[in-house]
């Protein structure tokens, strides 16, 4: 589901434990999954359930993405270099964060014509 507004979905949200939300911008950018992590929630997402480490992995990749999406518009008008260097670490980082969540799956073999991979845990640390 990916309209917010629709009065259905505003009905059903309210009885979820989590919702992941699919983004037209996203799936705009040829990016699939097309998950969108910053209004996808979960009430699992807190330390007792996922641990310290992750749940802080958790704040500070929605922090970044959020911050990318502030800053989006201004490099698009600027460019990259006019921008600060706090700014350009965390675009290159909402970057890596894009392409990381992006990763060839089977399921997206369809919609992005590249065959699906299996990453091992102990590469994504």
């Amino acid at each position: 589901m990916d309209d917010l507004s629709d009065p259905s979905a505003v009905a059903v949200f309210i009885h979820l434990n989590s919702s992941s939300v699919l983004s037209r911008e996203i799936s705009a950018k040829n990016i699939f999954p097309d998950f969108d992590p910053l209004v996808s929630s979960s009430n699992n997402v807190n330390p007792e359930f996922t641990g310290q480490r992750h749940h802080n992995a958790i704040l500070e990749t929605k922090y970044i993405l959020q911050k990318y999406k502030e800053i989006e518009d201004v490099m698009l008008i600027l460019g990259f270099d006019e921008l600060d260097d706090e700014s350009k670490t965390i675009v290159k980082k909402a970057l890596q964060l894009q392409k990381f969540f992006s990763q060839n799956f089977y399921m997206t073999e369809h919609f992005t014509l590249k065959d699906g991979v299996f990453v091992k845990v102990g590469r994504c640390n």
